[in-house]
């Protein structure tokens, strides 16, 4: 892709320089055909005896046209101007592809810290909804009735088969599923 532009870029400065001395050719044959009308004007209204004064002035104004014509080469400064003109909005599109491709990466940054920061509040939220278990299982407790309680320890502790009354205890007592499996263990091993 890249040398697909840079061929196009040299084509576009090829076709460039072209028109540029075709113009620098335009103009110089306009310049002398204006010389050559002003010297048939001259000719036509001069007196004989300003001729030769005149003369003396169409072969300066001769030697001058030819130092500007030699001048007038393909001048080295004229055509890179021309060129760095054309081609200072391709230069700016490259810089804004740069200021893109970095916005890119700052926000890919961003989004990245962003991802970490929702994990890590994910984790906390988890963390925190746990303990909120905990103390509205606490709470819960706390009004529970006593004498319902009572009745039902003493039902478990006489029971033969204990084993059977860890899911009532478990709800009574509101006790998570790893508290549950620990009160299971016991009345199996005990």
């Amino acid at each position: 892709m890249a040398a697909d532009k840079e061929d196009g870029y040299d084509q576009m400065i090829d076709r460039l320089n072209e028109e540029n001395s075709q113009l620098r050719k335009t103009i110089s044959q306009k310049e002398k055909e204006i010389e050559e009308c002003k010297l048939k004007l001259l000719s036509t209204a001069v007196v004989p005896e300003q001729a030769e004064s005149q003369q003396g002035e169409q072969t300066a104004v001769k030697d001058q046209r030819t130092q500007q014509e030699n001048q007038e080469e393909p001048n080295g400064m004229d055509v890179y101007a021309s060129m760095s003109h054309l081609l200072s909005p391709l230069a700016s599109a490259s810089e804004s592809r740069i200021d893109l491709e970095q916005k890119a990466k700052h926000l890919s940054i961003m989004l990245e810290e962003s991802e970490e920061r929702v994990a890590a509040l994910r984790a906390q939220e988890k963390v925190l909804k746990d303990e909120i278990r905990k103390l509205d299982s606490f709470d819960r407790r706390q009004n529970l009735n006593i004498e319902y309680l009572k009745n039902v320890l003493l039902k478990f502790l006489q029971s033969e088969n204990k084993e059977f009354m860890v899911p009532v205890l478990a709800k009574l007592l509101l006790l998570d599923p790893s508290e549950t499996e620990e009160l299971r263990k016991s009345v199996r091993d005990g």
